[in-house]
């Protein structure tokens, strides 16, 4: 691979992982399969105006527990960055404390939630690179009938950056909310700010920041937006 082509592999690679947004406190059910699609990630201006990367997010979630889940989302915009043919994220969804199961409030559809999720990033070119990127998401949100908001912040380990930056941890707090039809069926919107420990000055790409500061040279924390759909299948009986 070409030293440009993997320099921004590495830019991007920093800004990827957690742009799922889908059923981020909240469980299927303990044998029920759902899918799950999200549009959206890092906002960026490269190309005009301030626009989330189109980042499209496949996947399905299936409920070993009726409060753990497991699931599998594949980015079919993953082909057209250079040098990342598959982009894929696996993950354990857990979430103890949720609305009817191990919380005070007996209703399935108000209260208070809490849970995390451990999951790991594969990106390959199929030919001499693979790069796996661990992360634990924790979150916690209240539901009142249909609207479902959240706060949470995902920790990564980012082994891929350049030696003289090797600052490995990766912190990107988030806020979102589900907005449940019918209890089957899911629209989330989910804000982010990724990176935001790590100063991403001299980076090719012409993100939006938190904290842009061009004299000091400092840039932290790229802003970002994704929205999300989820739909759980009928149970067989």
């Amino acid at each position: 691979m070409h030293s440009s082509v993997k320099t921004i592999l590495l830019l991007c690679l920093v800004l990827l992982l957690g742009c799922t947004a889908t059923n981020q406190v909240r469980t299927i059910g303990k044998g029920k399969f759902g899918i799950e699609a999200t549009l959206g990630g890092p906002v960026t201006t490269s190309l005009g105006p301030p626009v989330p990367m189109p980042n499209i997010f496949l996947g399905g979630r299936y409920g070993i527990l009726q409060d753990l889940d497991v699931a599998v989302h594949y980015n079919i915009f993953a082909p057209i960055i250079p040098g990342i043919p598959l982009d894929l994220i696996t993950g354990v969804y857990w979430v103890p404390i949720q609305p009817g199961i191990r919380s005070q409030q007996s209703s399935p559809n108000k209260g208070w939630a809490a849970g995390g999720s451990l999951s790991l990033q594969w990106l390959t070119d199929f030919k001499d690179t693979l790069m796996v990127m661990p992360a634990l998401d924790l979150a916690g949100g209240w539901r009142y009938k249909w609207i479902n908001p959240y706060i949470g912040t995902s920790l990564g380990l980012n082994f891929y950056r350049p030696k003289a930056n090797a600052t490995f941890l990766w912190l990107s707090p988030f806020l979102g909310s589900d907005f449940i039809i019918k209890d089957r069926a899911a629209i989330t919107l989910k804000c982010t700010i990724f990176d935001c420990a790590y100063n991403l000055y001299g980076s090719q790409i012409k993100w939006v920041y938190m904290i842009d500061n061009t004299d000091e040279h400092k840039k932290y924390g790229v802003l970002g937006l994704a929205l999300g759909f989820s739909w759980r299948f009928k149970s067989r009986k």
